[in-house]
This record gives C-alpha cells, sequence and structure tokens, in this order.
C-alpha cells in the first residue's frame, strides 16, 4: 500500500511564497505555516513561522523527489545519510494547532527590548518602577529584567506585556536612561555593593503568577 508521508522543505533564502506556490501547482499539498507578526514601523505583517522552511507531503513512489528539488526557490528535502527525513503526522498536526492559537491570540507579540535597555512596568505589582532588560525566557512572552528593589540588584521573571521603554518621549523618568547594562565593579577589582560573586542576588517572585 502506498502512502503520502510528509517532509520538510529547505528553501532558498526568501523563496518560501514562491517554492510553495509552484509546488501547489504541481499537485503537490503544502503546509507553510505563517503567522502575524509586528514589525516596528510597518504594523502587524504575515510572515513564515519557520523562515526557509516547508513541508510537503507526498509518496516518492507516485512523486520523484527531482519534483520538488527543482522547483524554482527549493534548496533541498531535508534528509538524513541520504534518504528524506519523514516528518511525523503528529509533529503537523501539533504545529497546525500552534499556528491556530498565535492567531487567535492575534499574532506573535512585539519584542521590542535589548538587553540593557531600561523598561517601565505599566502593569501588574511592579507598576510604576522601572527596571534594566535582561533578556527572554523560553517561556512564552516572559522576559528577565533587573530591578533596583531596596538598594539590591533583584532579577524578576515577567510578562513582556507589562513593560514599555522607559525613555518613551514624554514619560517621566525615575532613574536615568541607560544603554548599556548595569556596571559590576568601581574598578582595580572594587564590587559594588550586591554585585559581588559571593554575595547572593535575591530572586522576586515571579510577577502575574
Amino acid at each position: 500500500m502506498k502512502m503520502r508521508c510528509w517532509y520538510a522543505v529547505h528553501t532558498k533564502p526568501n523563496a518560501e511564497y514562491r517554492a510553495a506556490r509552484l509546488l501547489r501547482e504541481k499537485g503537490l499539498e503544502v503546509f507553510f505555516p505563517q503567522v502575524r507578526s509586528w514589525k516596528p514601523r510597518r504594523g502587524y505583517r504575515t510572515e513564515p513561522l519557520f523562515p526557509g522552511y516547508l513541508f510537503v507531503r507526498a509518496d516518492w513512489e507516485q512523486v520523484s523527489i527531482t519534483t520538488v528539488v527543482w522547483t524554482p526557490g527549493v534548496h533541498r528535502v531535508v534528509g538524513f545519510g541520504g534518504r528524506p527525513a519523514v516528518v511525523p503526522a503528529e509533529a503537523i498536526a501539533y504545529i497546525r494547532q500552534q499556528v491556530e492559537r498565535l492567531d487567535a491570540e492575534g499574532g506573535l507579540r512585539p519584542h521590542r527590548f535589548r538587553p540593557g535597555e531600561r523598561v517601565r512596568f505599566v502593569a501588574g505589582p511592579f507598576q510604576g518602577l522601572e527596571a534594566v532588560f535582561e533578556g527572554y525566557l523560553h517561556a512564552p512572552d516572559r522576559v528577565r529584567v533587573l530591578l533596583d528593589f531596596l538598594g539590591r540588584a533583584n532579577r524578576a521573571d515577567v510578562p513582556v506585556a507589562h513593560l514599555e521603554p522607559a525613555s518613551r518621549p514624554g514619560a517621566p523618568s525615575q532613574f536615568p536612561s541607560r544603554s548599556r547594562p548595569p556596571r559590576r565593579t568601581r574598578g582595580r577589582g572594587r564590587w559594588i555593593k550586591g554585585w559581588r560573586p559571593d554575595e547572593r542576588q535575591e530572586e522576586l517572585p515571579p510577577d502575574g503568577q
């Protein structure tokens, strides 16, 4: 019994849309996951969830793999040991569910902060305070910031939706805006209080939980 399976296709740079269209014109079933994403100065745009990749469902006994590989915009069919790698149908179903979830939530949230940038809380228990942005976490929509709280450096994991740039035009600021992470030494090996390696930094409870 012949079976059609899903395979990942690696496209050439910025050629996902063209490759997807041409593969469909050849009669192949194509899954090209896309989501809405915020772009500064351009607003929301629809873009590939996995830039440079899409999925095709094929039976290589009925369709030659060269039909896919020679399609303009296609770089290769992802494989190992010289054989195309099958993508489980469960994985395709999961990706579809995630795309539907993201669409229902309005698309990907804008992540506009850079490490070392000062941010201000606009919601949650820290509303009105400022902090230094440290980075993004693996959990969706959560980030890590460094708060100067009660004279100590305190880390907190918070929802990115609770933050705005502290340097927003016209907004008052508690502290001078900084574009670099806070200094940890005073020079010549003298540590600033709260940053000495043997001094444990406080971890605040996660915001929004």
